[in-house]
């Protein structure tokens, strides 16, 4: 008798959720769904992007399945989250180091985010802006 068991490698325990729901719902996604979704990745990934067929994944008159639909959106959500946790980082780096002129150490101090990524941000800015 074959069990309906799946057994996820070890994950860091301050992985987002959102991040943990998208591995979840892809490891119970049917081999085949779980094909397509590789497949369709990476040809979004291909330097000359999509081809027609592939688009047709998203095409609203095309058959995907729930489960399919589900992942994709739950996978817009984290890169939406992403998107506004780097804007959300910019923002307090430029404000925090470039305005106020507060230190990388002390900006992580403060608001207990990794140095290295706020040295990264600041980086940036010192680069593009003339920041300090």
């Amino acid at each position: 008798m074959k069990t309906n068991y799946i057994q996820l490698p070890p994950l860091p325990s301050n992985m987002p959720l959102k991040s943990i729901e998208i591995i979840w719902l892809y490891a119970r996604l049917p081999q085949m769904e779980q094909e397509t979704l590789r497949d369709f990745i990476k040809e979004s990934l291909r330097e000359d992007g999509l081809e027609e067929e592939g688009k047709a994944m998203w095409d609203s008159n095309a058959q995907v399945s729930p489960e399919v639909l589900e992942y994709t959106n739950l996978f817009r959500e984290l890169v939406v989250a992403l998107i506004v946790q780097a804007c959300e980082m910019a923002a307090l780096v430029y404000r925090e180091y470039c305005t106020q002129g507060k230190s990388v150490e002390e900006i992580s101090k403060e608001h207990k985010v990794d140095e290295e990524t706020i040295r990264l941000v600041a980086q940036y800015y010192e680069e593009r802006n003339g920041c300090r």
